[in-house]
């Protein structure tokens, strides 16, 4: 099950959804300690960009909420692992790419559990469908890019409706 998340290597990443106005933290967060250099000690207005940006229910992200992710990617090393995640996007795509010319689509059952008002939900079914035999798009209503966050029941219910279809 992948959750708003793009998939390094497949044709919608790759053609220029990486390079979209709106993605301009992939290319930033993948440089070489400037993003450690400049979000340090500004951490919280960091995220909080992200979590006003991506979000469609207010509710869905707290200023509880804020203050708790705040504070633990303040830690030494946090936001670093964050940055990591992205600094690997490139290898990833060669390595996911590699795969299935190796081994042709994944015959799991996948699914893309997106927001309904996602900006990754354009993506969704076709890198899903680029890399799985049986997929689907699974969306949580009133939603954007925080599903469980800010749709915790639909979130659930959509999870587990999955699971138990292919359990």
């Amino acid at each position: 099950m992948w959750g708003e998340c793009p998939l390094p290597g497949a044709d919608p990443y790759e053609s220029g959804f990486k390079y979209s106005p709106g993605m301009w933290h992939f290319t930033f967060q993948q440089q070489l300690d400037l993003p450690e250099a400049l979000v340090y000690g500004r951490e919280k207005i960091y995220l909080k960009h992200f979590y006003d940006r991506l979000c469609v229910n207010p509710a869905g992200i707290t200023s509880r909420d804020l203050e708790h992710y705040a504070t633990n990617f303040a830690m030494p090393g946090a936001m670093r692992c964050g940055f990591e995640l992205y600094r690997a996007f490139p290898q990833d795509a060669e390595d996911n790419l590699q795969w299935l010319k190796k081994n042709g689509k994944c015959g799991i059952p996948a699914a893309a559990l997106d927001g309904d008002r996602s900006l990754l939900l354009e993506v969704a079914e076709a890198q899903t469908r680029q890399f799985y035999e049986q997929w689907e798009v699974i969306t949580v209503q009133g939603s954007g890019h925080w599903t469980a966050e800010e749709n915790p029941e639909d979130f659930v219910r959509k999870v587990l409706g999955f699971v138990q279809k292919h359990d």
